[in-house]
């Protein structure tokens, strides 16, 4: 990999040497840069947690999704629905067209002929109507950070119609969605591992709801009296700390302090109680596993805690989130924050007595911790010193106009290598003048990183920061159109193959989960764009920033390929020739379960034995087993493979349930262009007897 593109060459010459040499050097640096990665991310977390047939099937008929936002107020929630209204004349299918559009790259044509079909029933078969039923990423069966628990902004949301069914349309395919399926006199139900083929249909074993939980009790004050009106809110946790989430269900006391869940599905959970005049109460470690449980509460009267938070030299700082936690034992615990007002000042009004650690935080200067601070303190001085303040302005390279609106963010540059890494989110920036301001966390060497529509994505020359009392101004991004990559896509045959989508990624990029949950805070300063082949199979990918790319290519009759080592240079166009697609290979057969008993559900995956740096992105496949134990895996690349197959994760249960199949049923398998694997049948043992 190389630095960062400063200003842009006048010569245009190309910033990488592709060579394979250089794209295994690239892959043998990986596990330092994700070694880097996990180590923040960890951080991340830690610290977000401690502040806070055969026959034709009748269409379904599935009534139209409203557009509506979350109902918090109630105890069963609908989870966020964010489409847009279905065309005129639409039976049964969300349309999800305008969420794709959405999240589809500026020249991306992101739209799939698919779908993704099921049923909900019963224990006694009988299809369940008018089941939420929402399609999302983020769920406890998905692999994903902290920080993205709350972020449902892509979630897809409908209901069950009067026969069970639910149906998606152009969604775009992935292996590791989630069904998150919700009805009132049900427990709550999620599946995992949920596949979207690129196109036809990918149909869902029948999803079981059953009976859930009853978690009732009476919220008391510390003299016995009950306490009407108190909210109670019941979340399930992630790696023991709770997230106030779309799947957090509430509800209030009554007049004689009494409270009930109904239909509560199997989880961990935390149960976090609040009401007017008392101490905010969180009980930790609430395991529901299928008894009922009920769940008593004590509430202390309210405390306070206040004061003051200041610039080191006096000066108020006005938003800072001011944090306070305590755990009085390893069950109970209370966490609140409130914001200072433009004077600086703060008042937390709901802790019970005790001591507390206060964690402020404010945009710009560091964050402070203050141990043992006790209840009834109302003069707390909180000092925070600033970050190193960056300015500067983003312009046009070629006519120096200042840009009125994009996007910027720091890039951080690691340690005797020659990449960066990205620090937070993009910020929105820009005015008549171009300029800008964000904050740098530490001392180091940075770039700054900007982003606007026609551009390709910019850098700044490097530059260091000695201490926080230096800063460093006048930091310049020069925004230029970059380079582009043509080619066409045909078949075996050599024939056109129009709307095949073609991706460009880094040149080390390898798709596995955690490569898609870091996405564009992997360290590279490459491009990811999107587009389809025309009608003649060609495509141009064009705004991406000089650096040397791997290109994947994907359609749904076709076996996926790529390629790497694409040197993209600024102001020129390269012509990678044409892109031969295969058939491939299709692989069938059977999962049983300790019994002997077909298994549906059942999740079948194949894995690449080539290695990372091979010229062709290693492939690795995901089905899962329909309701007679059956799989099909169609259109798998020529070459070696593990095949293995395992239970479905359930929600809330340990990761680590199924290493057992896994390491059990495992085998090689080799596959040849245009031939089909019959019998690839597994009988999957009882959990423990191995």
């Amino acid at each position: 990999m190389t630095g960062p593109p400063g200003r842009p060459a006048a010569d245009g010459g190309s910033l990488h040497q592709a060579t394979d040499l250089a794209t295994e050097t690239l892959i043998d640096m990986r596990p330092l840069i994700v070694l880097v990665l996990v180590v923040a991310a960890l951080a991340a977390f830690y610290f977000a947690f401690q502040a806070g047939s055969g026959s034709e099937q009748p269409e379904p008929d599935i009534s139209e999704p409203t557009v509506t936002a979350p109902d918090t107020s109630t105890q069963a929630p609908d989870p966020v629905a964010l489409l847009g209204p279905s065309s005129p004349g639409a039976r049964d299918i969300v349309d999800v067209d305008s969420l794709v559009e959405a999240r589809a790259p500026v020249n991306a044509t992101d739209d799939f002929d698919n779908r993704l079909t099921g049923t909900v029933e019963n224990e006694a078969g009988e299809p369940v109507a008018d089941a939420q039923v929402v399609l999302t990423r983020i769920g406890q069966t998905t692999f994903h950070f902290a920080d993205q628990l709350t972020d449902r902004s892509g979630d897809i949301s409908t209901k069950t119609n009067k026969r069970g069914e639910f149906s998606f349309k152009n969604v775009t395919p992935f292996n590791g969605y989630a069904l998150k399926v919700r009805h009132s006199e049900y427990g709550p139900v999620e599946v995992g591992q949920v596949r979207v083929a690129a196109s036809g249909e990918s149909r869902e074993p029948p999803i079981v709801l059953s009976p859930g939980t009853r978690v009732s009790g009476m919220i008391r004050d510390a003299g016995g009296a009950p306490v009407s009106g108190a909210d109670i809110h019941l979340g399930m946790t992630v790696l023991g700390a709770a997230v106030d989430g779309p799947d957090t269900i509430k509800t209030s006391s009554t007049e004689d302090g009494a409270y009930v869940f109904e239909n509560v599905g199997p989880g961990n959970y935390q149960m976090t109680v609040i009401a007017d005049g008392y101490g905010r109460v969180s009980i930790q470690q609430i395991h529901i596993s299928g008894e009922d449980i009920e769940q008593e509460v004590i509430l202390q009267v309210a405390m306070m805690i206040a004061g003051r938070v200041m610039e080191v030299g006096n000066q108020a700082i006005e938003g800072a989130i001011v944090q306070a936690f305590s755990m009085t034992n390893r069950k109970e615990q209370t966490r609140t924050q409130t914001k200072t007002n433009e004077m600086g000042e703060f008042t937390i009004m709901d802790v019970p007595a005790g001591s507390y650690t206060l964690m402020t935080i404010a945009e710009g200067y560091k964050s402070d911790r203050k141990q043992r601070v006790e209840t009834g303190t109302m003069d707390v001085l909180i000092d925070l010193s600033p970050q190193a303040k960056i300015t500067g302005t983003v312009v046009d390279a070629a006519t120096g106009a200042p840009l009125t609106k994009y996007k910027v963010r720091l890039r951080e540059q690691v340690q005797n290598m020659q990449t960066t890494i990205p620090i937070g989110k993009s910020t929105q920036a820009g005015n008549e003048n171009g300029t800008y301001v964000i904050f740098a966390p530490k001392p180091g060497t940075y770039i700054v990183e900007a982003n606007s529509a026609e551009y390709a994505g910019c850098f700044s020359d490097p530059f260091t920061i000695a201490d926080a009392s230096g800063g460093a101004q006048g930091i310049v991004v020069q925004m230029t159109t970059g380079g582009s990559i043509r080619g066409t896509i045909v078949d075996a045959d050599g024939k056109p193959i129009a709307r095949a989508q073609i991706t460009s990624h880094a040149n080390d990029w390898t798709d596995d989960e955690f490569m898609r949950a870091i996405a564009d805070m992997y360290p590279t300063n490459a491009t990811t764009r999107k587009v389809r082949s025309g009608k003649d199979g060609t495509f141009v990918l064009t705004g991406l920033t000089p650096d040397t790319y791997l290109i994947d290519v994907a359609h749904g009759n076709f076996s996926k390929s790529s390629q790497r080592n694409i040197s993209v240079t600024e102001g020129s166009e390269t012509d990678i020739g044409k892109i031969s697609l295969s058939s491939g290979a299709t692989i069938r057969g059977t999962v049983y379960d300790p019994a002997g008993q077909p298994l549906a559900g059942a999740i079948v995956t194949m894995n690449s034995q080539s290695t990372a740096a091979a010229l062709q992105l290693p492939e690795n496949y995901t089905t899962k087993t329909d309701a007679g134990g059956k799989y099909e895996i169609q259109h798998v690349r020529s070459g070696g493979y593990s095949i293995k197959a395992r239970r479905t994760s359930k929600a809330g249960a340990s990761p680590f349930l199924h290493w057992e199949d896994m390491k059990a049923t495992e085998r090689p398998i080799v596959v040849a262009e245009n031939q089909e694997y019959n019998g690839q049948d597994f009988l999957l043992g009882a959990i423990g007897d191995r």
